[in-house]
């Protein structure tokens, strides 16, 4: 089995364990130990409800894009676990890019409220990500912000 991402080696598994005749057990062998044999093939509904993919009419050309990306850095598009890939990033990229699609009536949903108040109102922790305009990477993050309501508040 291949370990070209270091995933395994970061595992906390003992490399003293052995089978009943000695032999070590590979690091390989462990993981569904350690995730949980329950977890194994786990499905996780995507963000991105199916009607909406379907209205994306960049999709099929963002799907042709990363199967370009992919075979140029050598691999085979058509081998087994890269099948689906393309389609996957391509969702993947749009659900991360969702928020250039969002009004931001939507966003607020209604929740603007009137208040007589001139203090300082702070929002903390609110969840963030985004992408890296430099190399398409995402990154995650907390933002904090402080404002003087002008009469009405954000809740």
């Amino acid at each position: 089995m291949s370990n070209s991402s270091g995933f395994i080696d970061n595992l906390s598994i003992s490399d003293n364990d052995n089978h009943s005749n000695g032999s070590p057990i590979p690091k390989e062998e462990k993981i569904p130990e350690r995730i949980g044999k329950q977890n194994i093939g786990l499905k996780v509904p995507s963000p991105i409800p199916p009607a909406a993919i379907a209205q994306r009419p960049q999709l099929n050309e963002m799907v042709k894009a990363y199967e370009q990306i992919i075979s140029h850095v050598g691999e085979d598009i058509n081998r087994q676990g890269l099948q689906k890939t393309p389609f996957r990033a391509a969702k993947a990229m749009l659900y991360f890019t969702k928020g250039y699609e969002e009004n931001f009536d939507d966003v607020l949903n209604e929740a603007v409220f009137d208040e007589d108040t001139d203090e300082m109102v702070i929002v903390r922790d609110i969840e963030m990500f985004s992408l890296c305009e430099h190399h398409l990477v995402p990154f995650l993050g907390k933002v904090h912000i402080g404002y003087l309501p002008n009469k009405k508040y954000l809740d």
